[in-house]
């Protein structure tokens, strides 16, 4: 009499392969074979290759701030309210380090959230999470100095992503005309130590923008420095290369205090917000020829009379930021408008369309507290030994 053994590793690859990460969970439990084929590092990555590939496995993350002990998270489709909390994820791990401290996501790389503190509270010192809400694992990464009488409680930047098949996080550390950059490895479970020094010893005017945070993008780590406006720009820091260099914003009236940073097409792009919110602005960095050169490209320029939206007319716009890596969730309001209406910004044709929020949101989102993110699903994380 056949066995569930005896169905083909084949067979069962191709089928496992396009099933949700739910589904492979519950099958881990049928037999030892299934869980063993679907813990292996080969069905991780193929599975994992399935899902970006895939037209129809991807969600949007609605990651809020509020609430004192953790992020809360709940994905799914926006356009039919199909969504799982998973809020309390993080409540006993954060809690043993700082539960008064709100988590913030400072990257998002094959269904692996990275969370921290807050900015304006993050410093070198502070615990990093390796998350994913598909499996429902937590990794806490090791301390970036093991010594306790040599730990670092500067601020920092941090971002997340991956670089030559592995996942690394990133935190830069200026001090005082020096970035310490901590580089960590997923593979190695370790983090290592790079120091640059900066000829324009500049690094002791850093300062954390409440509202921006840095960017892994193809192997290099982008976050905002200078708080005069002379010293002012983007810091780049290539991970393959091991060096860092300056380059200056779009223009010189250049809006630090209300814009995004946000990966788009293999690079970066800057949404600007001017301080009144009558403009939308997004700006690619694009090479320059083969001299490590780069210049700024003003994708697009929205204002409120610019949005052909046929669902009457604002008088401020705004942006969250990108989700599908080419597409602007904007918000509007004032005019014909009794709240925000939310649209969908596609930078390749300009198409707009209305974009639906969750109904747990009543509708609305705060545009202070809620960011918007594309994630993939994968069983990254599931064989480690995590939380």
């Amino acid at each position: 009499m056949a066995t569930l053994n005896d169905i083909p590793e084949g067979l069962l690859l191709k089928i496992f392969t396009a099933q949700p990460v739910k589904s492979l969970l519950r099958l881990t439990s049928v037999c030892k074979l299934w869980y063993q084929l679907i813990n292996s590092d080969f069905f991780v990555k193929s599975h994992l290759a399935y899902q970006k590939s895939s037209l129809f496995t991807n969600k949007t993350l609605f990651i809020r701030h509020r609430g004192s002990y953790s992020t809360n998270l709940v994905d799914g489709e926006p356009s039919n309210n199909v969504f799982e909390s998973h809020g309390y994820d993080m409540l006993p791990v954060h809690s043993e380090f700082n539960p008064n401290v709100r988590l913030r996501c400072y990257g998002i790389c094959d269904g692996l959230v990275c969370l921290s503190h807050g900015v304006g509270k993050l410093r070198a010192c502070c615990p990093v999470y390796l998350w994913n809400p598909g499996v429902r694992r937590v990794l806490v990464l090791p301390p970036m100095v093991n010594d306790p009488d040599q730990r670092v409680f500067n601020y920092s930047y941090l971002c997340f992503g991956q670089h030559e098949g592995d996942y690394k996080v990133i935190s830069v550390v200026p001090m005082g005309g020096v970035y310490k950059v901590y580089v960590y490895s997923l593979n190695q479970d370790s983090w290592d130590l790079l120091e640059f020094y900066d000829e324009s010893k500049q690094t002791s005017n850093f300062d954390i923008w409440p509202h921006v945070w840095a960017r892994f993008v193809n192997g290099a780590a982008y976050f905002v420095s200078g708080f005069s406006r002379p010293n002012r720009g983007i810091v780049c820091f290539d991970l393959s290369r091991k060096v860092i260099r300056r380059m200056n914003l779009p223009h010189n009236d250049f809006c630090v205090y209300n814009f995004l940073m946000e990966e788009y097409q293999g690079s970066i792009a800057l949404i600007e917000n001017d301080g009144d919110d009558h403009q939308v602005d997004v700006w690619e960095l694009r090479a320059n020829g083969n001299d490590n050169s780069y210049l700024w490209n003003k994708k697009l320029s929205m204002t409120p009379e610019t949005m052909d939206t046929a669902m009457g007319m604002g008088t401020h716009l705004g942006a969250f930021g990108f989700v599908n890596k080419d597409k602007v969730v904007l918000w509007m309001t004032g005019g014909t408008y009794s709240g925000y209406k939310y649209f969908l910004l596609n930078l390749e044709n300009k198409s707009v369309q209305p974009f639906t929020i969750p109904e747990r949101y009543f509708g609305q989102l705060d545009r202070h507290v809620n960011v918007l993110y594309d994630l993939t699903e994968s069983l990254v994380l599931l064989a480690k030994n995590t939380t």
